[in-house]
C-alpha cells in the first residue's frame, strides 16, 4: 500500500452529531413567506465546527399548529461568520441559500430537514434553516427553542419590520423572546483522528520522490 493509500484508509471520515439542542417547550417565528415578504423572520443558531467539518444535514425542529406543512419543499439555508455577539447587519439573512427541503410531522412536532448539503465548515458560526412556505398555501409553524444554553444567545431578524420585534431591521438575541437557543441538530463528518497529519506526511513522501 502507498503512503497516499494508507493516508487514505486512515483517514476517511466519519458520519457524525456536529451539533445537537434537543427541543424545548418555546416557540418563535423562523418562516420566510413569499406572499407576504416583510413578515419573513429567520432565526441563525451559534455553532462552532472543528476544522474540516462538512454538513450534510440539518434540521430544525417546529410546532405542528397548520397541519399544511407536509408540502413544503425548500428552505432559506444561512451561513454566517460569527465574529460577535450577534450576526453583522451586513449579513443579510433574504440572501441566503435556497435549498430542498421537507417536513414531517411527528406528532408533538414537526421536523423539517434539508439533506445532501455537502458544505464545508469551520469556526465559529451562525447556522439557519428557515422554511420557505406562503401563509396562503401552508399557514404558519414557529421554531421550537433548544433545551440547552450553548455559546451566546442565538440570534433572530425580520428584515420587514411588519411583526415589530425590537430587532427591527437589525439582528436581535433570542433572549428578547424569552428564548435563549432554538433547537438544531447538524449532521455530517469530520476527519478522523490524524488524519490530517497522515495526509501530511503523504505530501512530503511524494516530494521526497520526485526530487529523487
Amino acid at each position: 500500500m502507498t503512503m497516499a493509500a494508507a493516508a487514505f484508509a486512515a483517514g476517511a471520515a466519519s458520519a457524525d452529531v456536529l451539533y445537537d439542542n434537543p427541543r424545548s417547550t418555546g416557540n418563535f417565528v423562523d418562516q420566510e413567506f413569499g406572499d407576504y415578504p416583510t413578515y419573513s423572520t429567520y432565526q441563525v443558531a451559534d455553532v462552532t465546527f472543528a476544522s474540516g467539518s462538512v454538513i450534510n444535514q440539518i434540521t430544525v425542529y417546529t410546532t405542528v399548529g397548520s397541519g399544511n406543512w407536509g408540502g413544503v419543499t425548500l428552505a432559506r439555508l444561512n451561513l454566517f461568520t460569527k465574529t460577535g455577539s450577534l450576526p453583522l447587519g451586513t449579513d443579510d439573512p433574504t440572501a441566503g441559500t435556497l435549498v430542498n427541503a421537507t417536513w414531517t410531522n411527528m406528532g408533538d412536532h414537526g421536523v423539517l430537514v434539508a439533506s445532501g448539503l455537502n458544505i464545508p465548515v469551520s469556526g465559529a458560526m451562525w447556522v439557519g434553516l428557515t422554511a420557505s412556505a406562503n401563509f396562503g398555501t401552508f399557514g404558519q409553524e414557529f421554531h421550537l427553542s433548544g433545551t440547552n444554553n450553548l455559546g451566546d444567545s442565538d440570534a433572530y431578524r425580520n428584515p420587514g419590520g411588519s411583526f415589530g420585534l425590537p430587532a427591527g431591521t437589525n439582528w436581535g438575541p433570542m433572549t428578547d423572546n424569552g428564548i435563549f437557543d432554538i433547537s438544531m441538530t447538524i449532521e455530517g463528518v469530520v476527519p478522523a483522528p490524524g488524519a490530517m497529519a497522515l495526509l501530511g506526511l503523504a505530501g512530503i513522501a511524494a516530494r521526497r520522490r520526485r526530487r529523487a
